[in-house]
């Protein structure tokens, strides 16, 4: 993910300081710690081989987002989450290594936003509506806090645009807005006229 918020791209290499015999990378799960077949958060592997590695050399791993599952045995699509990418080596001299690597984010799947269809005021009255954010960036944001310090705003990453019309399909208004950190909103607008109007959220 970009620092803002938008998301990118991710490529998997490994560099060692000492010459390897062995190295295994792994998928820890930033949402559930202890989920996994061992509960230790680890819920399968992207590499894992006995080779001959060079110190002070790079070698890149071309990754397609697949894993094997450790409780399925099954090589499979890494669903939206939190997760690291974690490698644990085994150097020439018989010790074994291990290094984390900083949090990334999947997100294939769109905000699922609730709200009416309908509002119904009268004149010199505010409208005000009421609606609720279901999205993977809210469940991050307090793992990112508590796992690995790091601040991340949802409300930062997430906006939308409300369109208001009358039945006869007549255009009222449209403006921006943003999701607020609880992932629930209420939206106010004041000046319109009495009337039962269509509101649309992109």
């Amino acid at each position: 993910m970009k620092a803002d918020g938008t998301l990118d791209t991710l490529n998997v290499a490994m560099e060692f300081y000492n010459p390897m015999t062995f190295a295994l990378i792994e998928i820890y799960d930033g949402l559930n710690p202890e989920g996994g077949y061992y509960q230790d958060g680890y819920i399968g592997s992207i590499f894992g081989n006995y080779f001959n590695f060079n110190a002070n050399a790079r070698y890149n791993l071309a990754w397609d987002g697949s894993y094997a599952d450790y409780t399925t045995d099954e090589v499979t699509e890494i669903p939206d989450g939190l997760y690291t990418v974690d490698i644990t080596t085994i150097g020439t001299d018989g010790k074994t290594y291990k290094e984390d690597t900083s949090p990334f984010l999947v997100k294939k799947t769109a905000p699922a936003v609730t709200a009416p269809e309908a509002l119904e005021f009268k004149e010199d009255e505010s409208a005000v509506l009421n609606g609720s954010v279901e999205d993977l960036y809210f469940r991050v944001a307090p793992a990112l806090a508590s796992g690995w310090d790091i601040t991340f705003d949802p409300a930062a990453s997430l906006e939308a645009t409300y369109v208001v019309k009358k039945r006869m399909d007549r255009f009222i208004k449209k403006e921006s807005l943003k999701y607020k950190l609880m992932a629930a909103s209420a939206f106010l607008w004041r000046g319109l006229k009495q009337a039962s109007m269509l509101l649309t959220l992109q």
